[in-house]
């Protein structure tokens, strides 16, 4: 979660006398506000709210970028060129020096898909688009988000956006009453589809800008009426005040679990709006002089290179280590993110700014030109190289592609619609041209389709006639009203319609993570209440026992662990971490009847002698991530299912 690019904080140095407002010292400081939670926030040091930072930002580029453009406006000097001159001059520079950085370290740290992704994730940043890559990127599956190093751009992309709109808006909007009315519908329109979204598609609401603008609109608004008229002194006093403990508030209570923006963007908003307009009273509010403290403004003055450094250096070294990282080593990346914003604001940023470098405006559209081409070709050579796999030996590779070897057969795949299956059945599993009735049936989760090889290869083997089904994160339970997720529910009722319409199904294999889902819908009430079901079908229930997570993604620890040669073992889990994971879900098998029930235990596979988890044979790797199987993975576990097959056969 990341934050906005502050906007320029230098308001025209001679506005019109009815919007008197000249540089404001102590916007500096709100943005220090800002910053300090987002990276206190990424470092684990506390603020577990604290990506709210990124709504605090937005709010305040609405705020200063209108004010200044709106006064163009009104004086008959604005012009599109200038504008776009004034933010690449503002924003370009240092974000092309960071990318470059990022992409050169890439080159010598990151496996070949990783580099792949990051070439792509390089192409949508120049072409302002980096928030639709990491909306189309996050899933389930998607590699976790500490790991992408310019996953934070994604923030920059959503304010180009918007002000590649803004600019032309106000053009048009020349009557001010017509001007409030569109402004403050757009920001009503933009906050309700926020509401929305954010609880029926909380990635595009969190990524998108439709969801955002609202908090854009908020400074924007701010900005039509700033000047207009001074506040109060003891109502300046009081809106300061509550507008930082709202911050605080955000940034302490909230956690990545609150559903966000929607509401939750409220305060931090609303709060950010109201110190914002406590400026307009003389003197200075406390807040005001707070916030004009010397630290805190230089702080502020670092807040978008600081930004832009301090994400793709956690994420390197998240990327590289084992185990989490110290105290120390978070310290430690805190202070070269401090060290790198220095160097960039007055090496990089400063003389853009003042013009000793790209003197003419065409030579700043020159440049921003020359380097949208030359990262668009980089980005595009990676990704079309696969990553450059020539950069790392044979068994680093062998290692590495681990991540691709996992069910993807289309006719095993994964999370099937609802109705499909409705409509089609369950999907076959073994020989395709067994035209005999089903007597297995596979239900799973994610955990159930990494099996999904397995058991379509053993279905062949023992001549076993079957159909099989999963959908990520969602138990193969009949849960009824306690599950929680309308499409979860939704899915495992049309699972039992479909079974309760095949007579000829004798045995039902139901495979999960257990111990992942919440204990409100894994509980004895439901697991009762689906062996019953099943029994009432004349069917028999195996469970299959949850594998082992491990500690991280596998298939890149083994390739790095042998490129480095370095020790695996913190990696992996350990025997007591594993039996300790699947106690909870242990206890509630226990108390099934072992006559309807029979478990089917993968212990003996992972732990055959040692404490330490088996996760590899031959050099590939049992998980294509930390938790589910390869086909490697799930074919050791072969010895397992036998009996069950076993019994099925002689059933027969």
């Amino acid at each position: 979660m990341m934050h906005a690019a502050p906007a320029m904080t230098r308001i025209p140095s001679s506005p019109p006398p009815s919007r008197n407002l000249v540089y404001r010292v102590d916007i500096d400081g709100l943005r220090a506000v800002a910053i300090l939670p987002v990276v206190c926030f990424h470092a684990g040091l506390g603020f577990p709210g604290g990506f709210v930072g990124v709504d605090v930002f937005f709010v305040i580029s609405g705020f200063l970028i209108t004010y200044i453009v709106q006064d163009e406006i009104d004086r008959g000097t604005f012009s599109l060129a200038g504008f776009w001159e004034r933010r690449i001059r503002r924003l370009f520079p240092a974000l092309a020096v960071v990318t470059a950085a990022t992409v050169l370290a890439g080159w010598f740290l990151l496996l070949p898909v990783d580099f792949a992704e990051l070439s792509q994730s390089v192409v949508a940043q120049t072409l302002m688009a980096a928030n639709f890559y990491c909306w189309q990127e996050s899933g389930y599956f998607a590699a976790p988000s500490e790991l992408k190093p310019l996953l934070n751009i994604w923030s920059l992309a959503v304010e180009e956006q918007f002000y590649v709109l803004l600019p032309l808006l106000l053009m048009l909007l020349q009557r001010r009453r017509r001007r409030l009315w569109i402004l403050g519908s757009l920001l009503i329109a933009s906050f309700c589809w926020s509401v929305y979204s954010t609880v029926h598609y909380p990635i595009a609401s969190f990524f998108l800008l439709p969801a955002r603008a609202w908090e854009l609109l908020l400074g924007v608004m701010l900005a039509q009426f700033y000047g207009r008229f001074a506040l109060p002194r003891m109502a300046a006093e009081i809106l300061g005040v509550a507008g930082m403990l709202s911050i605080a508030y955000a940034c302490l209570s909230y956690s990545d679990h609150t559903p966000f923006p929607g509401l939750a963007a409220i305060p931090p908003c609303l709060g950010t709006a109201a110190v914002l307009a406590s400026g307009s009273a003389t003197p200075a509010s406390l807040v005001q002089r707070l916030l004009s403290l010397r630290p805190l403004v230089f702080l502020g003055l670092l807040s978008y290179p600081l930004y832009l450094w301090h994400w793709p250096l956690f994420a390197f070294a998240n990327y590289l280590r084992f185990e989490p990282l110290s105290l120390t080593s978070r310290l430690a990346l805190i202070a070269a993110s401090l060290c790198a914003a220095v160097f960039s604001w007055s090496v990089v940023e400063q003389p853009f700014r003042r013009r000793a470098l790209c003197k003419t405006r065409r030579a700043a559209f020159t440049m921003a030109g020359l380097a949208v081409v030359a990262f668009l070709s980089v980005g595009l050579m990676i990704h079309l190289r696969h990553g450059v796999r020539s950069r790392f030996p044979e068994e680093v590779l062998r290692a590495a592609d681990a991540r691709s070897d996992k069910n993807l057969q289309s006719r095993l795949r994964h999370d099937l619609p609802v109705r499909r299956l409705q409509q089609q059945g369950l999907p076959r599993l073994g020989d395709l041209n067994d035209q005999r009735p089903p007597i297995l049936a596979v239900i799973g989760d994610s955990h159930g389709d990494s099996l999904m090889p397995l058991l379509d290869s053993m279905c062949r083997e023992f001549d076993v006639p079957a159909v099989g089904v999963s959908r990520s994160a969602t138990l193969p339970l009949f849960c009824e009203q306690t599950e929680p997720q309308a499409h979860k529910r939704a899915f495992q009722n049309a699972v039992r319609e479909q079974l309760e319409n095949s007579p000829s199904l004798r045995h039902v294999l139901l495979v999960a993570s257990w111990s992942y889902h919440p204990v409100e819908t894994m509980t004895a009430e439901n697991l009762e209440r689906t062996v019953d079901v099943f029994s009432r079908l004349g069917m028999k229930v195996w469970i299959f026992r949850q594998v082992p997570e491990q500690k991280i993604d596998i298939p890149r620890a083994l390739a790095l662990s042998t490129l480095w040669n370095r020790d695996l073992s913190v990696a992996t889990c350990r025997f007591d971490e594993y039996m300790q994971k699947r106690s909870r879900p242990d206890r509630l098998f226990a108390e099934l009847d072992s006559e309807t029930v029979s478990m089917l235990d993968p212990v003996g596979v992972f732990f055959p002698d040692t404490e330490a988890c088996r996760i590899s044979h031959d050099g590939r790797p049992f998980y294509f991530d930390s938790h589910h199987l390869s086909v490697a993975g799930a074919m050791s576990i072969r010895p397992v299912l036998a009996p069950m097959f076993e019994r099925i056969a002689a059933d027969r």
